[in-house]
């Protein structure tokens, strides 16, 4: 009798088990992900707002995921509505082993067919390229050629012989410095380095030049160029955005009262060192972006600057302070006189 209810026990729960793979199995190849008869249940996921619509999602698959894994991710990213129809009819498919590895761009909401093609085919026909506050043309120049879309040195060549005339806010020779940090989705066929570099200077110019931007610059008497050359100081000099405006305003104060701004990116970047550490020799460099040495604003931008950093230098905090110092904590400790300043570094820097 024990065996009887055992076996039976099994056989009912296979019985679920299997009914389950065939109702799930019968319900996709009912729907035959056909766009012309599929119901809004045949998309990855349907239920996405009006306003979510045509939003690209980016996805990275690792080599040997799991299938189990996969339907997670994408049923985490929105993609698809239900990851358990998603795994059972793969693993009962044996398509499993098709999906590849790589990085994919889902155009959402998407229909389920095409969420396995994508995933079968490693080629997309599109790349997601981010591009973070203060990188330089050298920057973004590799980060392009690891995707593959250019030969290296492309973008830095195109910089400089590039023609852009339908953007008047540059001269030629400082175009690097407005090209805005975003994140890009560019086409894997056809990609050229001019049309990126307009698409960039096309983002800075609606992100950051609006009409009551321009108005409160010029009513500072300050150029476009000026603004951005102190924003990217003061991004490379202070990781906290909270500090942004409050360092600004110590740079701009130094500059008014004719004082070097000693700022240390400055000397990095003509050192084209990222590492911390600098020497003495170091700030001794005649060199028109040593600003331990030089009294004004450095030639031309260190990096491209992030709109915040651009705000908190159009909008600079009034402080008491004259000095600031980090140290390795990364923590800013200011100070009003250079004697203060001298007991700071006493204090942190040994």
């Amino acid at each position: 009798m024990k065996n009887f209810f055992k076996f039976s026990a099994i056989f009912l729960f296979l019985f679920v088990i299997f009914s389950w793979i065939y109702f799930v199995n019968d319900y996709l190849n009912e729907v035959n992900f056909s766009k012309n008869e599929c119901t809004e249940e045949c998309f990855g996921n349907s239920e996405v707002s009006q306003l979510e619509k045509n939003k690209k999602i980016a996805v990275n698959i690792e080599m040997w995921t799991p299938i189990k894994k996969v339907a997670q991710i994408l049923k985490e990213k929105d993609i698809i509505k239900n990851e358990y129809y998603f795994f059972i009819y793969m693993k009962t498919k044996g398509l499993d082993w098709k999906i590849q590895a790589g990085d994919f761009i889902f155009n959402t909401p998407i229909w389920l067919k095409d969420v396995f093609e994508q995933l079968w085919n490693a080629k997309q026909k599109e790349h997601r390229i981010i591009i973070p506050e203060g990188f330089t043309i050298d920057d973004i120049d590799n980060a392009l050629v690891k995707k593959w879309l250019i030969e290296k040195w492309d973008i830095a060549a195109c910089a400089k012989s590039c023609k852009f005339p339908n953007f008047n806010f540059f001269f030629d020779w400082n175009l690097e410095w407005y090209l805005f940090p975003d994140t890009y989705f560019v086409p894997s066929q056809n990609f050229t380095p001019k049309n990126f570099l307009e698409r960039m200077l096309r983002n800075f110019e609606n992100k950051v030049l609006t009409d009551e931007f321009k108005t409160e610059y010029k009513n500072q008497w300050k150029k476009l160029s000026d603004i951005v050359i102190m924003a990217s100081i003061v991004e490379r000099e202070e990781l906290n955005i909270n500090n942004l405006p409050t360092v600004a305003w110590i740079l701009w104060r130094r500059i008014d009262e004719w004082i070097p701004m000693w700022a240390d990116a400055t000397t990095r970047y003509f050192k084209k060192s990222k590492q911390w550490d600098l020497y003495a020799a170091d700030f001794q460099a005649d060199n028109e972006y040593n600003t331990r040495k030089y009294r004004w604003l450095t030639p031309t931008a260190i990096s491209n600057p992030w709109i915040d950093a651009i705000s908190a230098t159009l909008h600079p905090k009034k402080t008491k302070y004259l000095f600031y110092l980090h140290w390795n904590d990364w923590q800013i400790r200011y100070a009003e006189t250079n004697n203060e300043h001298n007991l700071n570094k006493m204090k942190y820097l040994r």
